[in-house]
């Protein structure tokens, strides 16, 4: 009798647990929806043409964009003195929430126009119109009258490649906290000997995009 009632009491407590097992039957999680509010980036608020000045006839400008410094020279032969002031390198801002990352693109025109449509060479590369290095640079500072300016980390010159009318920077910056850089640039223009007077523009436009 004795080993009956042990026997009945240990399938007892068998059918207990059973029990407790199947009775849990519902569960629950909980994830965030997260969202960072920032200010919606503007690309141009303030900018600056490239401003040439006057071209003499069989010349060369230079406009660096490093320190606004001008040079002129013959494109032939013959002594040309053609810094007559007015000159400026040109910019464009961008503004956004700082730490945020930032990609740029920049479309030129690789000839200014007069009203006529006749054209005079134009060029945003370092010297010798070969668009190796862009002669511009991403810069916290305004560029300012012939005060030099750095560039930001990975937005120098170098960082842009050229393909037919465009200059990409290679990767995307980051916007530093000032939440302002700047894109700064020179140029060169040429005036061939036999060129037609008059006055002569074209267009640069900036592209900048917010990536991951």
């Amino acid at each position: 009798m004795k080993k009956l009632t042990t026997l009945l009491f240990a399938v007892t407590l068998l059918v207990g647990f059973s029990s407790v097992a199947m009775g849990q039957s519902t569960d629950n999680a909980t994830i965030n929806a997260n969202a960072n509010v920032v200010q919606a980036m503007v690309v141009g608020g303030d900018t600056n043409d490239i401003e040439f000045n006057n071209i003499l006839l069989n010349s060369t400008k230079f406009i660096d964009a490093t320190d606004g410094s001008v040079d002129a020279e013959a494109r032939t032969v013959g002594n040309v003195d053609g810094i007559t002031g007015g000159e400026e390198r040109g910019w464009f801002d961008i503004s956004i929430a700082g730490g945020i990352n930032v990609d740029v693109s920049l479309n030129i025109t690789t000839q200014l126009k007069d009203k006529n449509n006749n054209s005079l060479g134009f060029s945003t590369s370092e010297k010798g119109f070969g668009y190796k290095e862009l002669n511009g640079m991403l810069t916290e500072t305004k560029p300012t009258g012939t005060t030099p300016i750095t560039a930001i980390d990975g937005g120098e010159g170098t960082k842009f490649s050229f393909l037919e009318t465009t200059w990409t920077l290679d990767n995307a910056f980051t916007m530093p906290e000032s939440g302002t850089v700047y894109l700064a640039l020179g140029g060169e223009t040429f005036a061939l000997t036999d060129q037609v007077l008059g006055t002569y523009s074209g267009d640069l436009t900036l592209t900048a995009t917010v990536v991951d």
